[in-house]
């Protein structure tokens, strides 16, 4: 985090995609390196008032599973993953295809003078 006044910003993030790559994947121990030496510095950040599909693109065009988001002051305030999305879009796919059945199963329901 760098300090700008009393607002923390994110400066970097580790993965574990990250320590897989750089520690694990080249037989490093652990215990030689730090996350400052790992971590990934080429830092995409959102914005809390970005809309979700803007920024899932420019995640997708940057290859990120993962990205910080800060408010209007730059201060970290969560990590938006490509799983948080899926399941929020999911869930609202969910919901709109209750409501088409429901939708048929009332037509249903006039048709047949029920």
């Amino acid at each position: 985090m760098l300090r700008r006044g009393e607002v923390k910003q994110p400066v970097g993030i580790l993965t574990d995609r990250d320590i897989v790559v750089e520690v694990v994947g080249e037989g490093i121990a652990a215990a030689a390196v730090t996350v400052g030496g790992i971590k990934s510095d080429k830092l995409l950040i959102g914005r809390e008032e970005d809309e979700l599909w803007d920024t899932l693109q420019r995640m997708r065009s940057a290859g990120l599973r993962r990205l910080p988001v800060v408010d209007r002051h730059g201060a970290l305030q969560g990590i938006l993953t490509v799983d948080d999305a899926i399941e929020l879009l999911a869930e609202k796919l969910a919901r709109a295809a209750k409501l088409a059945a429901r939708e048929q199963a009332i037509e249903s329901d006039r048709r047949s003078g029920g």
